[in-house]
């Protein structure tokens, strides 16, 4: 009697939990008559051998005590085979029917079949599919040929050929798998499925299905969750858990990467390398604007990785061609479209599905307990309710957001005229320059730290590769839309998404754009992209305190990272923002709790303090003598608009919308119409807004001061406030309010909503011109002239602040001045410098001229550097200077004389010779040295705290710094203080002793989970994650 040919069974294992049993004992029940196997200990913690010989006493035993891989595990298995005709791999976290390998051998040799692959079934639900062979789309994606999930009812029981035969299990010939020389072992994980069955096909072998061999999968490494190391409680996950998105990603795109260099045809790789390269830079982007900025970076390391390597592909591609079994290699016949986006698609509507079907299953009570009727009533009415809501919410945010987009189409291509602080963006270079070195790019001010912005707008200029002006038309087009996505973070984060829908939408349709274009105030424009964020942030960091430590580090420091970006936009927006949260103390108080206000004060007090850091050294030098208020709230004088147009959210010049009137009231009545704790909350939101709204008030009359905080800035914050207490009414609305009984409660929010969407549809008209409250034209041209000038000479700019394309100092009012080099101007001119002599000799002599007492004002401005006076007149709008004519004040002077240059602008040249001032040999070494130094720290902070959100395990803010110590003394390779008894023992957050702790990190840091099969298995749930992630 013939003997069946001999297989060998590989299975790999790393780690592997309760599900290896069953993976053992489904081997030991097949019914192929000749079989051997192999046990490949992948480097686990726990050897197998025990687990091995209770199940598959037959089975050879091979450990290996470094993981390096799937690949090279199996290759080192395969060297200690002999005499076998076919083998087959397995992972350690399948299971096969008894007659899977039979049916396996009977196709191979029916079909000749080089490589045969069965149809994987779901662990638990073995009636349902994943795979059935794979396919590849345009850009080396692995894409699922049947319906993943679908019941198995013989639809898929033809034998076909197919491209690639997933990795969980499948069989090869032995002689075909010594032709190819086995597996890639530089792929780790994930796609050596792929390399391999495309190799084959270069080869000449087929790749077909067995739709009768069935083998259950439960895909650990692509579709378990990740399980962190537990220190702090003890706790360690059974057997080995997932992988982290980033490690998922970074996996599978260099090795998708790989197999494109290395196996695609010359003819298509090219085209290939396109489309791969093109949907990475859209993918790593993705991921960034969604928070996420370690995995982007993965899919970068990716990129990198191959490069680094690229010898080592072309002399493997070399090989394989030679191998071949003609000229032209394989042409592949690729699925159109991209999987990767078609799964990601077919993940959120399986997300929608699945939460629409959880949220309206009714609840089925035991018998004997049943629900009461009226009671089941309620909850089918709440659901209704709750589907109109989702209904109106996305239909109202679209409408807005469509409305919005048309109205601004001409911010995008259209001309941004110079006016205000929407001046260009300078070089990267030169922003860099200036910023490092601590100068302000005059000469009568000499050194002095430069601002943040300046280094966050130089980045932003390398991204724009260099145009400065795209950079600018970026910042205004998207800041609203960026402000609308964290406002709806912000509010579905506590409010529901479809509250958050509607705020979101409310966002846009606010006059606080509008009113930043109409007064050419790109701080305001940028304060609407990042206060939501910082709100959400700050939230999120504070709920995170009943986390585990190394959450709530990284969510203060992440609230820090953007609140220090705020404060580089405006220091007086930072002054707004804490304040907002300071004026929370007392309504907290008394409604939370002594307790909770102390944990808000220092989650506040942490995420100042690290913003500030941020900021250094310029943050520091705010704070020192002799900078001007101007420095800190800006050049606009109090706005003294009165309270009825603070309810409006009005400006000067501006009347506001009747669309913040109603939503205000509609918010004063939130409190009324809630419940339980939405009205606590309502009520504490509330307090905060009128306390917010009284500040604004008070700064506008003068009461804080001739040169307050703007306007504009105060109104951002509290409309952030604003769209959160109505998100909470929306809640009350629908939840709360049926529980009242009739009464003016509800007429009045009716009447109230209706006023809002009254609102929203008076704005419209407004919006739909397509500028906003842009000016048509601006002091671009008029200003031309300045770079032609001797650049050893400075220009004394004065005019209206609202008028002046420079940041100024107030000498009186609807009057302000400032000196600036005679270069151009750009962003760097919008900062006000501190008040140095120079300047106060020319402030005295401006004001004498005006009073007539000075007639020879061009020597005195001669003799501090000065060259040119400008006087922008009239195109913006605000306060002009009534006391006197600024022209004839200048004409009357003996020394200096007018230029014709632009009817937009007045000119006169100074006649005395200018004397070339320079204040950079005023500054102190010491001072320099403390200015350098404070950079380094910056730096330094910048550095640490982006290295502790990157990082999977902490790094800053640990308990008495114990973190910081640790990685510097392991980065340094310093030995340990304790005499390396820690390096034995773990020690957890309370600083007892576990000696489980120290091993699990060992563990954790030799552990790689087992190789899973080719993306296939990991495209739908890694998508799944990901839209949950990008969800928060």
């Amino acid at each position: 009697m013939l003997q069946a040919p001999l297989v060998v069974t590989v299975v790999v294992a790393h780690d592997p939990g309760e599900w290896f049993d069953e993976c053992l004992v489904s081997l030991a029940h097949s019914n192929y008559p000749n079989l051997e196997f192999i046990v490949v200990d992948n480097a686990s913690t726990v050897p197998l051998n025990g687990r091995v010989e209770s199940y598959l006493p037959t089975a050879k035993l091979l450990r290996i005590e470094k993981d390096e891989g799937f690949a090279r595990a199996c290759n080192s298995a395969v060297a200690e085979v002999s005499g076998a005709t076919h083998l087959i791999f397995c992972h350690d976290d399948i299971a096969l029917a008894p007659d899977a390998i039979t049916e396996m051998m009977e196709v191979a040799y029916a079909e000749n079949a080089g490589i045969v692959t069965p149809k994987i079934v779901v662990w638990d639900s073995p009636r349902q599919i994943l795979q059935l062979g794979l396919d590849l789309d345009k850009t080396g994606a692995v894409a699922a040929r049947v319906d993943v999930g679908d019941l198995d009812q013989a639809q898929y029981d033809q034998v076909e050929e197919v491209f690639v035969a997933p990795g969980g299990c499948f069989l090869i010939r032995k002689d075909l798998f010594d032709a190819l020389e086995g597996f890639d072992e530089k792929i780790r994980i994930f796609y050596e499925d792929v390399d391999l069955s495309w190799r084959a096909h270069l080869l000449g072998a087929r790749v077909v299905t067995a739709p009768s061999a069935k083998v259950r999968h439960l895909l650990v490494a692509s579709h378990a969750p990740h399980l962190p190391r537990r220190r702090r409680a003890g706790r360690f996950s059974n057997g080995r858990s997932g992988m982290v998105h980033s490690q998922r990603v970074y996996y599978a795109r260099k090795n998708q990467l790989r197999v494109l260099l290395k196996d695609a045809n010359p003819k298509q790789r090219k085209g290939l390398l396109f489309r791969f390269l093109v949907l990475s830079l859209v993918e790593a982007v993705f991921f960034l604007l969604t928070g996420r900025p370690k995995v982007a970076a993965s899919v970068i390391a990716a990129i990198s990785w191959n490069y680094g390597l690229r010898s080592d592909i072309k002399s493997r591609r070399s090989e394989l061609t030679s191998k071949s079994v003609s000229s032209d290699l394989y042409q592949v016949n690729f699925i159109s479209g991209s999987a990767r986006i078609a799964a990601y698609f077919t993940s959120r509507r399986s997300i929608k599905r699945l939460e629409k079907s959880l949220h309206i299953r009714p609840q089925i009570a035991p018998r004997k307990a049943a629900i009461p009727e009226p009671h089941l009533i309620q909850e089918e009415s709440e659901r209704a309710y709750s589907r109109a809501l989702s209904r109106v919410a996305s239909i109202f945010v679209w409408v807005v957001a469509i409305a919005f987009l048309v109205g601004t189409r001409s911010l995008l291509f259209g001309h941004v005229p110079l006016l205000g602080s929407m001046a260009p963006i300078p070089s990267a270079g030169y922003l860099f320059s200036h910023y490092f070195s601590s100068s302000y790019p005059t000469p009568l001010f000499g050194h002095q730290p430069a601002p943040t912005s300046w280094l966050l707008l130089g980045i932003l200029d390398l991204l724009v590769l260099g145009d400065g002006s795209l950079g600018l038309h970026l910042i205004i087009f998207l800041s609203p839309w960026i402000g609308a996505l964290g406002l709806y973070k912000f509010v579905s984060a506590r409010r529901g998404r479809d509250s958050a829908k509607i705020a979101a939408g409310l966002f846009l349709a606010l006059p606080l754009f509008h009113q930043a274009l109409l007064n050419s105030s790109l701080t305001s424009v940028e304060a609407l992209a990042i206060t939501p964020w910082v709100f959400f942030m700050l939230i999120r960091a504070r709920s995170m305190t009943t986390n585990s430590r190394r959450q709530m580090r990284r969510a203060h420091l992440a609230a820090g990272l953007m609140l220090g970006v705020a404060g580089a936009i405006s220091p007086s927006l930072w002054l707004v923002i804490v304040l907002s949260v300071l004026l929370l103390a007392a309504p907290l108080l008394m409604s939370r709790g002594k307790t909770y206000l102390i944990g808000s004060l220092r989650t506040i007090g942490i995420v100042s303090l690290v913003s500030f850091l941020l900021n250094m050294p310029w943050s520091v030098d705010l704070l020192l003598p002799g900078h001007p208020a101007a420095s800190i709230f800006g050049d606009l004088p109090p706005a003294d608009v009165g309270i009825a147009h603070i309810l409006r959210f009005a400006d000067v010049g501006s009347n506001g919308s009747f669309l913040v009137s109603a939503m205000i009231l509609f918010a004063a009545l939130t409190p009324l119409i809630s419940k339980g704790r939405r009205a606590t909350e309502a009520s504490v939101m509330l307090m905060e807004l009128c306390l917010v709204l009284l500040f604004g008030l008070l700064s506008s009359m003068g009461v804080f001061g001739v040169t307050p905080i703007s306007l504009s800035l105060i109104e951002v914050v509290a409309g952030v406030i604003l769209l959160d207490l109505v998100g909470i009414g929306i809640q009350a609305t629908v939840v709360d309010l049926r529980a009242y009984s009739l009464g003016l409660r509800q007429p009045l929010t009716a009447a109230l909503i209706v006023s809002i969407i009254a609102g929203v549809v008076f704005v419209a008209p407004g919006v739909l011109g397509g500028s906003m409250g842009l000016a048509s034209r601006g002091y671009a041209t008029s200003v031309s002239f300045l770079p032609e000038l001797s650049t050893s000479t400075d220009v004394l700019w004065l005019g209206s602040p609202t008028n002046l394309p420079v940041g100024s100092f107030r000498l009186a009012t609807g009057l302000a001045l400032t000196v600036l080099p005679s270069s151009g101007v750009d962003q760097t001119s919008q900062i006000v410098p501190p008040r140095v002599g120079g300047l106060s000799a020319i402030e005295s002599a401006v004001e004498l001229a005006i009073s007539g007492d000075e007639v020879n004002l061009g020597s005195i401005l001669a003799a501090n550097g000065v060259g040119y006076v400008v006087i922008p007149q009239g195109i913006g709008r605000g306060q002009y200077f009534l006391g006197s004519d600024l022209d004839l004040v200048l004409e009357r002077q003996l020394d200096l004389k007018q230029m014709l240059v632009d009817p937009a602008l007045v000119a006169f040249q100074v006649v005395p010779k200018v004397k070339h001032t320079s204040g950079l040999g005023s500054i102190s070494p010491f001072l320099t040295l403390i200015y350098y130094f404070g950079i380094l720290g910056q730096m330094l902070v910048l550095g640490l705290v982006l290295l502790a959100l990157l990082r999977k395990r902490a790094f800053l803010l640990d308990a008495n710094g114990e973190a910081m110590a640790k990685s510097v003394v392991r980065h340094f390779g310093f030995n340990r203080p304790n005499g390396g008894a820690d390096g034995a023992k773990g020690t957890d957050a309370s600083g007892t002793s576990n000696p489980s702790v120290g091993q699990d990190m060992d563990r954790s840091s030799q552990a790689v989970p087992t190789p899973q099969s080719g993306e296939g298995e990991a495209n739908e749930a890694e998508l799944l994650r990901s839209s949950r992630d990008a969800d928060g």
